[in-house]
């Protein structure tokens, strides 16, 4: 990074700290299929202090965040959206400056990006508190659990349980499938059990039991173009086999069919799917 482009990193960040600043936030959103999708990402944004006001397009594959710079970051953001399963890149946050407050700004995280065209990649932090738990998310020891959840009729029942649940501290990810019956549910380890998420939905109203670790194994088909020989399969085939998750893969050259048997808990479709992007032809 070049001196000059460091320098007005740092102006904006300065300016961002002495302004109470509003940001725009644009982030890029991978892999949103239906309007559940829409869902799932809107339940975990509108639960994280400092949002104003947001919209999600599913056909522009992007989200639009207005939010408090002194008390969420854009990456906070981007985190939210990811732990939802999608891929995400910010493409800009800008400021809208609302005047000076100078109250005891100078302890919180501030985040800044696409400061110009050629800084769109740069991310500058400065002074992160040590005590904000968007800054200590990452931190927390994570588990994982899936539940077959009883008694949900329509989308109204998936959204109490979606915002109960996300709600709560240790609760870092909620996603849940109505036609499926199925939640989804990542959290903190030493704040939870296994039981406790059950005993928190069961309580809800919707009776739920725990979905055992052998039938959280799956198994999908991927079609691969581009493979040429039996080194491009072997390639492939190790990278996946090598990843924690991964039971088996096998390829067909002919066919250009990748079937992979996977745990969920450990591993999700878009991660299997980014291996072969980066190992393959």
């Amino acid at each position: 990074m070049s001196a000059s482009h460091q320098n007005a990193c740092d102006d904006a960040v300065e300016l961002l700290q002495v302004h109470n600043a509003t940001l725009d936030t644009v982030i890029s959103i991978s892999g949103m299929t239906c309007g559940s999708c829409v869902s799932a990402i809107q339940s975990a944004v509108s639960q994280l202090p400092g949002i104003l006001s947001f919209d999600i397009s599913l056909n522009e594959d992007r989200g639009s965040f207005i939010h408090s710079a002194a008390i969420v970051t854009a990456k906070s953001i981007a985190q939210s959206i990811e732990d939802c399963g999608f891929d995400v890149e910010i493409l800009s946050s800008n400021a809208q400056l609302r005047g000076p407050d100078l109250d005891d700004q100078d302890d919180e995280a501030i985040e800044t990006t696409a400061l110009s065209p050629s800084a769109s990649a740069c991310n500058v932090r400065r002074r992160q508190s040590s005590g904000h738990p968007q800054c200590n998310a990452m931190d927390e020891p994570s588990a994982f659990c899936r539940l077959k959840v009883s008694g949900m009729t329509c989308a109204s029942c998936v959204g109490n349980i979606e915002r109960s649940l996300s709600s709560r501290t240790g609760i870092h990810s909620v996603v849940v499938g109505l036609m499926n019956e199925r939640a989804d549910i990542k959290y903190d380890g030493s704040i939870y059990s296994e039981n406790d998420i059950v005993a928190i939905v069961t309580d809800l109203g919707y009776p739920s039991t725990l979905v055992s670790q052998d039938e959280l194994k799956e198994q999908v088909d991927l079609l691969v173009e581009g493979m040429t020989c039996a080194s491009c399969v072997g390639i492939i085939e190790r990278a996946l086999r090598d990843k924690d998750g991964v039971i088996s893969a096998s390829i067909g050259l002919v066919t250009k069919r990748c079937r992979v048997e996977f745990q969920r808990d450990k591993i999700g479709v878009r991660d299997l799917i980014n291996i072969i992007k980066v190992r393959g032809p």
